[in-house]
């Protein structure tokens, strides 16, 4: 913590705009409902559980996206969960996003 550190010595101060998107909703007609579902997945770390990354993800292409990531499962864990999934078996997404930590990059 920093409550005990001299002013001079901590960071400045930073201010920041919050600002919230709201994911794409495609409306459907078809008989079955299934015209709706995501053609884009992502999946990943906690990293793409937060910070409203799915809506501005959504918004940027136009299209609902599957958020699929997970709370610690590693860099791989939801790709190893999703892949063996009943979901992913029966209808595959036509594009996967893959988060991947910077960190698992430099890994040998």
């Amino acid at each position: 913590s920093l409550e005990d550190v001299p002013a001079w010595v901590r960071p400045a101060t930073e201010i920041t705009t919050l600002s919230e998107v709201a994911p794409v909703v495609v409306h459907s007609d078809d008989l079955f409902g299934d015209s709706g579902l995501p053609a884009l997945s992502l999946i990943g770390t906690s990293f793409s559980l937060r910070g409203n990354f799915v809506p501005f993800l959504s918004r940027h292409v136009g299209a609902p996206v599957a958020n699929l990531a997970k709370d610690g499962g590693a860099f791989d864990g939801a790709a190893q969960a999703y892949f063996h999934s009943k979901e992913f078996s029966q209808e595959a997404p036509k594009l996967v996003l893959w988060e991947i930590p910077e960190r698992m990059i430099q890994r040998p």
